[in-house]
């Protein structure tokens, strides 16, 4: 009134196939994440560094914040944006002020990533447009 051989040898199979197919997607999704955040903080940089090279190249002010889950580097020269991936929970009162030449005050920021026990932490220092970004 059991299993027989051949029964259980299928259930096995079909049980490997369910964990092998459930893992390599759950691999993949992570490694997407995790290029999702790379591509967000090269673009971040890059906007970052523009927004203050502009500021002193035409003596004006910038400010940098986050609206509706978008990073906005704007002043009178140009504005841009960069989208935050779904994973990464933004700081509360994110705005930076530039001078117009190039000077920010020194602040740490804290960007949390969902569902994981990691963040980076985003420190910029005193002078002119320089920050560290480290994970944690």
């Amino acid at each position: 009134m059991g299993f027989s051989t051949f029964e259980m040898i299928v259930v096995l199979l079909m049980t490997t196939v369910f964990f092998s197919t459930t893992l390599f997607m759950f691999n993949t999704l992570r490694y997407k994440h995790s290029q999702n955040d790379k591509i967000f903080w090269d673009l971040f940089k890059s906007n970052w560094e523009a927004t203050v090279e502009s500021s002193k190249a035409n003596h004006i002010d910038s400010v940098i914040y986050i609206s509706h889950n978008h990073v906005i580097f704007e002043n009178k020269a140009k504005k841009s944006e960069v989208t935050v991936p779904n994973n990464i929970v933004t700081p509360d009162e994110f705005v930076i002020q530039i001078k117009r030449n190039g000077y920010i005050s020194p602040k740490t920021y804290y960007w949390f990533i969902r569902n994981k026990n990691k963040k980076y932490v985003q420190k910029i220092q005193m002078g002119w447009g320089v920050y560290r970004l480290y994970e944690k």
